[in-house]
């Protein structure tokens, strides 16, 4: 990086103009990220708050209603509607949901898609529950997908179904 001074006045308008924006931008979206990371902290300090010493959800963790999510708690979902357990388990990554499905089974999942960047999904959380139940030869839990993405919330949706539909399938045709 150069420490020269530009003249300003030497700039074309147009392009002053366009590099006076870009400036605000990078600016504002700074600010932004800044902002983002902070409730993002925020947000995951009152999930595990919420859901006491265990919210990191020991695999000995009482609740069969499980809740992946890297960011929120089940009270900060608006945009679906959860069912109402008096409790829940909530799983911030993928590591943890596979960790406790290796020791039980839920009733209920509800699933977000994005689990932090550059981490796997929740998506990738349905494929080991589908392994999982087809290990155990088992019903698949109740599911809802509240990612606040409705093609990622699809995604999750379509492969569990598409999955519920083949079992069907196969045990008529035993």
């Amino acid at each position: 990086m150069s420490d020269k001074k530009v003249d300003l006045t030497k700039i074309p308008a147009d392009q002053l103009e366009r590099l006076k924006a870009l400036v605000s931008n990078i600016q504002t979206t700074g600010t932004q990220y800044k902002k983002q990371k902070e409730k993002e902290a925020e947000v995951s300090a009152k999930a595990k708050q919420a859901n006491g010493p265990n919210a990191v959800a020991p695999v000995n963790s009482a609740s069969d209603h499980w809740f992946v999510d890297d960011k929120l708690s089940p009270t900060e979902i608006t945009h679906v509607t959860l069912p109402e357990y008096q409790s829940w388990r909530v799983l911030f990554s993928f590591e943890e949901f596979t960790e406790a499905l290796k020791k039980s089974t839920p009733k209920f999942i509800s699933f977000d898609y994005d689990l932090g960047e550059g981490s796997k999904t929740g998506l990738d959380c349905a494929k080991a529950l589908v392994d999982h139940c087809i290990a155990k030869d088992i019903k698949l839990p109740d599911w809802i997908s509240h990612s606040s993405s409705l093609v990622k919330a699809r995604l999750i949706d379509e492969y569990l179904f598409n999955f519920g539909k083949w079992k069907k399938q196969k045990k008529t045709t035993k």
